[in-house]
């Protein structure tokens, strides 16, 4: 016996998602983005603080909650205390503004599956592993060019995880990499969504 129609009512469906925070807009449906200087992609290093007073960086703009955990206000509450931009998402492949009670606060995408510590620490995956996976990143983004627009891109690269003096050679290999592929640039947080934003305003 089937299910009755009135199980599958779901009075918050929407076209494609349930998130009010920003909207549905797919990579493959929506027009691709071109970025000025033959930009194809943009890298961002998060580097996360342990501890952060406010009262040390008190221009800071930028926010990532400890393990990437929030409450449902966490956004407007950084909104409020003058934040914009939040690094707790994957969402997308590229920086989305999202919804506040006050003012956007955009949302880069951070991959939580390239970060140090997970690849590193938790699987006990190799720096050469590490590096071959945030290399085949940068090359798939630059790939996706063509067909779909520019994109952005975040991974953390952890003081007491990559910072060690036996895996600083990774990391110098990586970033050489990085700077030498053709259409890909390292920007901040901010720099890359004001990249975005300038063309998507």
């Amino acid at each position: 016996m089937p299910l009755p129609d009135e199980y599958l009512f779901y009075p918050h469906r929407q076209h494609g998602l349930d998130n009010p925070r920003h909207d549905w807009d797919p990579a493959d449906r929506r027009a691709p983005i071109a970025l000025s200087s033959r930009i194809k992609s943009i890298a961002t290093i998060i580097v996360p603080v342990e501890f952060f007073p406010l009262a040390v960086f008190p221009k800071a703009t930028t926010w990532m909650s400890p393990a990437r955990n929030e409450s449902y206000r966490t956004l407007d509450l950084l909104a409020e205390a003058g934040f914009e931009i939040c690094l707790n998402w994957e969402a997308d492949q590229r920086p989305l503004p999202f919804k506040t009670n006050s003012k956007p606060i955009w949302s880069l995408p951070h991959y939580g599956e390239l970060g140090d510590f997970k690849l590193l620490i938790d699987r006990s995956q190799s720096e050469e592993d590490w590096q071959a996976q945030i290399t085949e990143t940068a090359a798939y983004h630059i790939a996706l060019h063509e067909k779909e627009g520019a994109s952005a891109w975040a991974f953390t690269l952890t003081p007491y995880v990559l910072g060690q003096p036996f895996r600083m050679q990774a990391v110098k290999q990586t970033l050489d990499a990085l700077t030498a592929m053709d259409g890909l640039a390292l920007m901040t947080a901010g720099e890359s969504c004001a990249a975005f934003q300038e063309v998507m305003s």
